[in-house]
């Protein structure tokens, strides 16, 4: 089973989670190290007190880092909604701490982040671990100057809105504003029973303490909440005599002090923290390390459950005869099935393919597993005569190397051989292998048939006497009938090859190269209505993918026959990108360029093909485009067959005359065509004009090919109405244009509102 393209989305959204966990890795072991001093220090030192140490820089260490990450953003949301005197009463009550007993209970590394302020005024923070306030004990400045740019409510907006990525917008530093959110001070590891004692000196209010009776104005200037779930005290302070306007917030910090603290100073003890915390931790790290593991696991069972389940209702269906319903519930899953239920996908697709003569998925699955088909020479056969057939040449190469000298029907493989050789021009080599066959009577009559079709063009006499020893051989054999169609078209005698491919599709019915070269026939001598009718008909099963592509452009262009059946999709094979990318096109439209790009390079043979070579030189022409129409049928045409030359070679015509006010005279080098029509009496006079000496033409001729009308009545001309309704998309043609291009056109916008009517 080959990758799918699932497959390679889901290896290629591994490899960018793989690749970005990568880059956090090594971002996170640069981050080990000792955190970094932040780049502008302020000079102030009040009352001459020394520095604890110097402020560190934001997201400087491991755990700084993911405090910016992680906690910073809500801490500043927070600090901007609740403190204020009224919210802090209601909504803190619970969370309160006595700023004044701020104690260890438990050895604790303590940091203290700054997260934001909302005063203009240059105030610092400062320590006392070993009294109260700067005037006893050990008193020491954490952060010299709380100032930043952004205030904190500004702050909180950007974090309402960027969420974990706030501090990338939270401003830069400069001498008078030398901090940023996030950036802190280090206290190192502190035993138990340390007392942390904060004071905020304010310049011209005073310096102020935990303890109210201890302040300039007898009144708090300080308040302390824990943040339930997190290591964390938020402190705050109001820096105005008298309490300001008592909202806390012209000064806030975070202090973490570790669970365990925080829990005591709440007054709360849990005698399972440490089993809780190891549990979380082993709980984080398997989600972390086993959920990708568990969910790969999960979507393998979910896969493997839904393939078990296809498998079974398609054995169901086998055995009750329903192979194509089989194969369409196969079909759902080929995408999903794991690596252990590969064979028996593939036997039983095998199995209802077989059964139902279905070669397109026979095809299908021979290009993906060869060796399913090393021991099955009739299926083997019949994927080699379609491979020839659909001028898959190197396929065929391949599966006849698999069945070389172990062939247990030798001439069957002599005429595939035969047949392989022919289309690829050595059609010497392929008479002279036919000539030395000995084969059964079906065989022969074969033999003899292809035999006939490479005589015809330089010995109609032998290929027609070789053609009647065939069909007198094998009457019952629907490919002599086929091959005698070929022959009795090529020398002439439409009757006796439309009778021949007739019989063939009624020995052959289910056969779709049988039924395509029936409707082929009638496309080629202008009978486009029974031709898209057969292709109608071949669409449901056993289809081939060609069947979609010519019925879905001759609906578009010659005949509206109707919708593609409801449930039914295009069959595997080289063509059936292009049949569903033909499914999805606009009513109005041709093509779509945008579209087609998109599988363009993943299936560079599509672009080769006529379907896709008319419809976008119809959609060009629609959108007025000449100069691309030009390049289009003077260019691309080259090399390859035509399905209308006349129709083909006079657009050239028009086009040039629009663009250069000529038509020739010189030459338009025809396109090789299997097309057998004669030209509409419009295209041989457009031919007659280009070819002669006068440069003029006559003025209605003139009228016409200057008009907007002129490649609808091309078109139309050519026997393709449905084309020339949407290249002319008003209901009544021009009273310049010819009578019998007004007629055809009546008719086809009839046509055309009849089909669209429910």
């Amino acid at each position: 089973m080959k990758l799918n393209r699932y497959t390679w989305v889901s290896a290629t959204l591994i490899g960018i989670v793989v690749l970005i966990l990568a880059c956090v890795a090594v971002s996170l072991i640069g981050l080990r190290g000792e955190p970094r001093d932040a780049p502008i220090q302020a000079a102030r030192r009040p009352f001459g007190l020394p520095l604890y140490s110097p402020v560190k820089a934001a997201g400087s260490d491991l755990r700084a880092w993911m405090f910016r990450w992680f906690d910073l953003p809500i801490l500043i949301r927070m600090a901007d909604a609740e403190f204020s005197h009224a919210s802090y009463l209601s909504h803190f009550e619970k969370m309160k701490i006595n700023p004044a007993r701020l104690q260890l209970t438990n050895e604790s590394e303590v940091r203290v982040y700054f997260i934001g302020e909302g005063s203009g005024i240059e105030t610092a923070l400062g320590i006392n671990l070993e009294g109260m306030g700067a005037d006893e004990g050990n008193p020491r400045i954490l952060f010299p100057n709380v100032s930043t740019r952004r205030q904190l409510d500004v702050a909180a907006r950007l974090a309402r809105i960027l969420r974990p990525f706030a501090w990338l917008a939270l401003g830069g530093r400069s001498m008078e504003k030398p901090l940023i959110p996030g950036d802190f001070v280090d206290l190192g590891k502190l035993p138990p029973g340390s007392t942390l004692n904060f004071f905020l000196n304010s310049p011209g209010q005073g310096l102020f303490n935990p303890v109210p009776e201890r302040n300039p104005d007898g009144v708090a200037h300080m308040v302390a909440s824990a943040v339930e779930g997190t290591p964390f005290l938020l402190i705050s302070f109001e820096d105005l005599l008298g309490g300001g306007d008592q909202d806390y917030e012209d000064a806030v910090f975070a202090v973490e002090i570790s669970d365990e603290n925080v829990q005591a100073l709440l007054g709360r003890h849990d005698p399972w923290r440490y089993a809780k915390r190891i549990f979380w931790r082993i709980a984080t790290a398997a989600i972390v390390i086993l959920g990708p593991l568990l969910f790969l696991l999960l979507r393998q069972y979910w896969r493997s459950r839904k393939v078990r389940q296809a498998l079974a209702d398609a054995e169901r269906l086998v055995q009750s005869r329903k192979a194509h319903e089989a194969l369409v519930t196969l079909r759902k899953t080929r995408e999903l099935v794991p690596r252990n239920q590969v064979r028996k996908w593939q036997e039983m697709t095998f199995n209802a393919a077989t059964q139902g003569a279905d070669i397109a998925h026979l095809m299908a699955l021979e290009n993906e597993s060869p060796e399913l088909f090393a021991e099955r020479e009739p299926e083997s056969l019949a994927v080699g005569h379609a491979q020839i057939e659909t001028d898959q040449l190197t396929a065929y190469a391949g599966l006849r190397k698999v069945w070389q000298d172990r062939e247990k029907t030798p001439s069957a493989w002599a005429l595939l051989d035969a047949g392989a050789m022919a289309k690829e021009g050595r059609e010497k080599d392929a008479a002279e292998l036919l000539e030395n066959i000995k084969c059964d009577p079906v065989r022969e009559s074969i033999r003899l048939a292809r035999l006939a079709a490479m005589a015809v063009r330089d010995d109609p006499g032998k290929a027609a006497s070789l053609i009647a020893k065939a069909l007198e051989a094998g009457p019952r054999v629907a490919e002599a009938h086929i091959l005698a169609g070929m022959v009795f078209e090529e020398l002439g005698k439409t009757q006796e090859a439309f009778a021949e491919h007739g019989i063939a599709m009624r020995l052959a019915p289910r056969d779709p190269f049988a039924r395509d070269r029936m409707a082929d026939f009638c496309c080629r001598h202008g009978q486009y209505a029974q031709g898209v009718k057969l292709w109608y008909e071949g669409l449901r099963p056993p289809s081939m993918d060609f069947a979609w592509t010519k019925y879905l452009f001759w609906t578009r262009v010659a005949v509206r026959m109707g919708e593609v059946p409801q449930g039914l999709e295009p069959p595997p094979g080289p063509l059936e990108p292009l049949a569903a990318f033909m499914l999805t096109l606009p009513p109005e439209r041709f093509w779509d360029s945008s579209g087609f790009h998109r599988i363009a390079d993943r299936y560079p043979h599509l672009a080769a093909r006529q379907e896709v070579h008319w419809l976008r030189l119809l959609e060009v022409l629609r959108t007025g485009r000449d100069i691309e129409a030009r390049w289009l049928l003077s260019f691309e045409r080259e090399g390859r067959d035509s399905w209308n030359p006349h129709l083909e070679t006079a657009l050239l015509r028009i086009v040039l005359y629009r663009l250069t006010g000529s038509l020739g005279p010189f030459e338009v080098e025809s396109a090789e065509s299997s097309f057998r029509g004669q030209p509409h009496p419009f295209l041989a006079e457009l031919e007659r004009q280009a070819r002669g000496s006068d440069p003029d033409l006559p003025a209605p001729l003139l009228t016409l090919v200057k008009s907007d009308f002129i490649y609808a009545a091309a078109c139309l001309a050519a026997g393709w109405p449905e084309a020339a309704v949407r290249l002319y998309p008003d209901e009544d043609p021009p009273a310049a244009a010819p009578e019998w291009a007004k007629s055809l056109f009546r008719q086809a916008r009839t046509q055309a509102g009849k089909a669209n009517q429910p």
